[in-house]
């Protein structure tokens, strides 16, 4: 058992190795990677320094599940928004305006202290989250060819569990160096690296509709 499971570990890393280097050469997949892995890092930075420091300010167990609601709900109401904007918008304008709202959002943040205030800024920032997975989420299933799909699924995979433990790293170190306006600054910045990217990246930013994914992915081949 100890080989056969020191075997899947190796082909794990492997194959991810292998999905990371084709995904690098690809223009259009490497930004959708990067601002995938950094959104997802800003963002649950955010939510884990937000629940962290009201912990540490006292506040009861109930005040921090209503908090925790609040994002699910502004999820739950964007995936409800995220069809038709997926049929009606372009993935790449979709992908940056759903970018941007999380941004901004995020660095209200930082001057937001009041619980309810906490609560719809949250709701506010996780309300593009469905439209933007789906949008740069589809077309990566659609660029990356059958035959790969395996391999580049584990390069993002690896890539996602690798920043994953950042978030509550930079919530338990930055709260008592920096304060609750510090640390959310800093988190924002983190997010704001990922509008960057996005929109710096012709490629993603110019992607199409569901319609046209298939013949923009030929484009980089």
């Amino acid at each position: 058992k100890p080989a056969g499971r020191t075997g899947w570990v190796h082909g794990f890393f492997k194959e991810s190795g292998e999905g990371l280097k084709w995904l690098w050469r690809r223009k259009d997949l490497r930004a959708v990677l990067l601002v995938s892995i950094i959104i997802h890092l800003g963002t649950n930075a955010s939510i884990t320094s937000v629940i962290f420091a009201l912990q540490q300010r006292g506040e009861s167990a109930a005040t921090i599940g209503l908090v925790s609601a609040s994002i699910g709900a502004g999820m739950l109401l964007g995936s409800m928004a995220a069809p038709a904007l997926i049929k009606r918008v372009p993935s790449g304008a979709l992908t940056c305006a759903g970018l941007l709202l999380a941004i901004a959002a995020l660095w209200i943040l930082p001057f937001t202290e009041q619980v309810v205030a906490l609560c719809v800024v949250l709701a506010v920032a996780l309300f593009g989250a469905p439209a933007i997975n789906a949008g740069i989420g589809g077309y990566f299933m659609a660029a990356v060819p059958t035959e790969l799909l395996g391999r580049a699924t584990s390069a993002s995979s690896l890539m996602s569990m690798a920043a994953l433990p950042l978030a509550p790293l930079i919530a338990g170190f930055g709260f008592p160096l920096w304060g609750w306006t510090g640390l959310l600054a800093f988190c924002a910045a983190i997010a704001t690296l990922a509008g960057i990217i996005a929109l710096a990246n012709k490629p993603l930013r110019t992607l199409p509709g569901p319609e046209g994914w298939a013949a923009r992915a030929a484009a980089y081949v």
